[in-house]
């Protein structure tokens, strides 16, 4: 007798083949299994998305920056006193039993350095955060324990002599300081341990404001991206995806597509496709793939010919 109490799929399907209900759940259990076939993007499509997958990391990061450092400095702490709710956006899902502190370093002039209090049985973390959303250290109760202690942290270019220094990959750096609350009787002491997390860092100039949104139009994105990209370059790791977004340019890892493509040459180029390609069933096609909302992949492929047309012309 077979027993169900615990799943076992093999039993499961011989059962159901003694009963003659294979028949029924294998074009089921087939059709789950199988993903729909997607076709390809043409290569700059697919370029250009990987491009804004590999750089939408920065772009929120640089404005969670900009939001931060409007109305404060770079390279300084910045307390939140109250316990968060859920109309709360200081970070993105924030916890309601802890407070919050966070200070945007910017590591180009020199080291910064981190005291933090003994916090006794009371649970803190400081995590260090690079420009591309990466937590390359964790510093507190579960990593460094609670007696506290003073860290230093550096620039992916600086040197040191000391093995105990915390090395950015990233010039920027966002800190992230979370202090166990326990009720709202609890603020006081909470606030005494934020009063002691000292932060000892050279005062350096804010950086450019930056407004771009992941929907930005291409234009304003690829080119906000790019200045991101100079301003932190892609990581040697990050190759693999260096490669795919090579068709988009000749510089290291993505040049904007207005670049690429100088207006002159697209325009030319769309009368070129244009004068081959416009008669009246493929304006009919167009029309009707845009009507019901699969139109996606033909208009990218017409850009694709488009910009493949630009390649070739002078």
């Amino acid at each position: 007798m077979v027993s169900f109490t615990t799943p076992d799929r093999r039993r499961f399907m011989a059962l159901a083949a003694s009963t003659g209900l294979t028949s029924l759940l294998a074009p089921r259990l087939v059709q789950a299994q199988v993903p729909p076939v997607t076709p390809p993007l043409p290569p700059l499509a697919e370029a250009s998305r990987q491009a804004w997958i590999f750089t939408v990391p920065l772009a929120e990061n640089a404005l969670a920056r900009a939001r931060i450092l409007k109305d404060n400095p770079a390279n300084t702490l910045i307390h939140k006193r109250t316990l968060s709710d859920w109309q709360d956006r200081f970070i993105t899902t924030p916890n309601n039993d802890t407070l919050y502190s966070v200070a945007w370093l910017d590591l180009s002039a020199g080291p910064v350095k981190l005291h933090v209090p003994p916090t006794g049985d009371r649970y803190i973390s400081a995590a260090l955060i690079d420009m591309y959303t990466n937590n390359f250290a964790i510093l507190g109760t579960r990593t460094t324990g609670n007696d506290g202690g003073s860290f230093t942290i550096i620039g992916p270019e600086q040197s040191t002599h000391s093995l105990t220094d915390i090395r950015s990959p990233t010039r920027w750096v966002c800190l992230l300081i979370r202090t166990l609350v326990n009720g709202t009787q609890d603020l006081p002491a909470a606030h005494d341990i934020q009063d002691r997390i000292i932060l000892q860092a050279p005062t350096v100039a804010k950086p450019p404001v930056f407004s771009t949104s992941r929907n930005a139009s291409w234009q304003d994105y690829f080119a906000a991206a790019q200045d991101l990209l100079n301003e932190t370059p892609a990581f040697a790791t990050d190759e693999a995806v260096v490669k795919k977004i090579a068709p988009l340019g000749s510089r290291p890892i993505v040049d904007s597509i207005p670049a690429v493509f100088p207006p002159h040459r697209l325009l030319k180029s769309t009368w070129v496709w244009i004068g081959q390609n416009l008669n009246w069933p493929t304006v009919a096609r167009l029309v009707l793939h845009i009507t019901d909302g699969s139109g996606q992949n033909l208009i990218w492929a017409i850009l694709g010919r488009i910009t493949f047309i630009a390649r070739r012309s002078p």
